[in-house]
């Protein structure tokens, strides 16, 4: 049992890099939204170029807009990422994924998914979002067959 447990705590504290795809290009995306999870605003910049664009639901949000709409919570989020194609070219890189989250609200929970594209520089040797567009989907129009694996860094 103890065996057990060991193995299971290596696997989450390996998970983060292991990421929907093994892709360290999408490591930034992950860091973005374990940040959102913990509402830890200085963890969302960190995961972002200074001029970073959030193109959500057919708005054009900058980070003050997305830090200010994230307060603290006593729901909690769990992600969960998909990636679809990703091709890096250099410094730069292209991702396409779904995202899901789960949030719990003590005996409740609620599924939410989006279908997303992030631009991803590499700035002084560290990958960071410089684009990411969002479009919602309802769960129940989201293809059943998506493969999400839950993903979370401590910020």
């Amino acid at each position: 049992m103890k065996s057990l447990k060991i193995i299971i705590c290596c696997f989450y504290l390996l998970c983060p890099f292991a990421i929907a795809g093994e892709e360290a290009t999408f490591v930034p995306v992950v860091k973005l939204f374990s940040a959102l999870s913990d509402a830890n605003h200085s963890g969302m910049r960190s995961a972002v170029t200074d001029n970073f664009t959030l193109l959500e639901h057919g708005e054009i949000w900058d980070m003050n807009t997305l830090t200010n709409l994230v307060k603290p919570s006593k729901k909690q989020r769990k992600n969960f990422f998909s990636i679809i194609s990703s091709e890096t070219m250099g410094n730069s890189a292209f991702i396409n994924y779904w995202n899901k989250a789960e949030v719990h609200d003590g005996d409740s929970k609620t599924e939410y998914i989006w279908l997303e594209s992030v631009v991803v520089y590499k700035v002084n040797g560290e990958w960071k979002l410089q684009q990411m567009h969002s479009t919602r989907v309802e769960a129940e129009n989201a293809p059943k067959d998506i493969k999400f694996t839950a993903s979370y860094v401590k910020t």
